[in-house]
């Protein structure tokens, strides 16, 4: 494997000494400026609920039969534009289908080949404060412009980093630059637990690299013996419970977290870290209940007694993490407050997200079930997927009843 090539701008942030300085200077609510002048805020933890989420949709998209536009398979994102019309990107179709604010399919753009305005696998697709539509195709590792009329205003290429690894975009940064994800997984198959590299970049639409903005820890993964239809074979999974990384950028900047603890960190649009803000409240614990939805969540087949004690033997003997894992996403609401959702064990019927203000400080929590995929927060609503009991994929918005 070759090493990633990096831009001299490289802000090193997963080990920034100020975190922790104990020379820092406490200010009043849990505010604490530490000697290189980056604002702490902490906040205590409570039980203090943001808002509920509407039993019944404002809008419901999708059909189990009928016209293809209402028909869903591995829906990637769901994003509003100006005007209220919502944008999908269907990953099994790489097509962009537009609704109006009601619901109507208004036009589609994409679909599967190689021509410009065709993808391989469509990633996500945004609004543009030009009110354009920028695509991501991962398997070409594209970005595609649509106009306002669905016509294809330009394409580029991304200069990738060296190295084996993915890029994933993680959404618009601003009004001309995309956030992006590169992972470089341990080489071959180690026998010891190897954590990732995840580097947080930032592309122009013409497919330049503006900078790299941060190095990361990926989670841990490691090699496992398991029982297959009488075989024995060897995988490289995830070791389990082992944080990573999640990041996300608006045209305030960008905010992230390591993933180990309920804490996000927050960068002005020049790439400079100004706030942390943290929940005076650790992770739980796991249990023996927990690693055990967590092996059954590795295979999609159901297993028996026998296998799924077997597989969780073998995770038994990995070095695991004290905890469950912290935030595991990210998102910012329209009016700007930021969303993180806490790691939920599989099985678990509802999600936890919560909420900080623009100031850092906690506002509470909210509540939502586990089949419902909250994909943004705007207008008073959360748009997002939801699934019923046969996996129907749906795009619906619910409204926010704040507390």
């Amino acid at each position: 494997m070759r090493p990633i090539a990096l831009p001299c701008s490289l802000l090193i942030l997963c080990t920034l000494p100020a975190c922790g300085d104990p020379a820092a200077t406490r200010g009043s609510g849990g505010e604490v400026t530490d000697s290189a002048g980056v604002l702490i805020v902490t906040s205590p933890a409570t039980d203090a609920v943001y808002a509920r989420i509407a039993q019944a949709p404002a809008l419901s998209i999708g059909e189990i039969e009928g016209p293809e536009a209402l028909l869903f398979s591995r829906i990637e994102t769901v994003r509003r534009d100006a005007d209220g019309n919502v944008i999908v990107a269907d990953g099994a179709s790489d097509e962009i289908r537009i609704f109006d604010p009601d619901g109507n399919h208004l036009r589609t753009s994409g679909g599967v080949g190689e021509g410009p305005g065709e993808f391989g696998a469509l990633l996500g697709a945004w609004p543009s404060e030009d009110a354009e539509i920028v695509a991501y195709d991962m398997r070409r590792e594209r970005i595609t412009r649509f106009d306002p009329m669905g016509q294809v205003a330009g394409t580029a290429a991304l200069a990738a980093p060296e190295g084996f690894g993915f890029l994933i975009a993680l959404g618009l940064w601003g009004s001309r630059s995309l956030l992006l994800k590169f992972e470089v997984l341990p080489p071959g198959l180690p026998e010891e637990p190897s954590r990732s590299v995840v580097s947080l970049l930032r592309y122009g639409f013409d497919g330049a690299l503006i900078d790299t903005v941060a190095h990361l820890q990926g989670p841990a993964t490691t090699s496992v013996t398991r029982s297959r239809g009488g075989a024995r074979m060897v995988e490289m999974l995830p070791v389990p419970f082992s944080p990573g990384p999640a990041a996300i950028a608006s045209s305030r900047g960008l905010a992230f977290t390591r993933g180990e603890a309920y804490e996000v960190r927050f960068l002005d649009p020049a790439g400079t870290l100004g706030r942390i803000a943290r929940l005076a409240e650790s992770p739980p614990a796991w249990t023996d209940e927990d690693l055990a939805a967590y092996a059954q969540g590795t295979t999609s087949a159901e297993l028996d007694e026998a296998g799924l004690r077997e597989l969780v033997e073998s995770f038994e003997d990995l070095p695991l993490p004290p905890t469950l894992p912290g935030y595991v996403e990210l998102m910012y609401a329209d009016t700007g407050e930021l969303w993180a959702r806490r790691y939920r064990v599989p099985g678990a019927s509802m999600v936890r997200w919560d909420v900080f203000g623009t100031d850092g400080h906690y506002l509470g929590h909210v509540e939502i079930p586990a089949r419902f995929t909250v994909q943004e927060a705007s207008r008073g609503q959360l748009l997002g997927v939801a699934r019923d009991d046969l996996d129907i994929e749906r795009v619906q918005a619910r409204d926010l009843i704040l507390r």
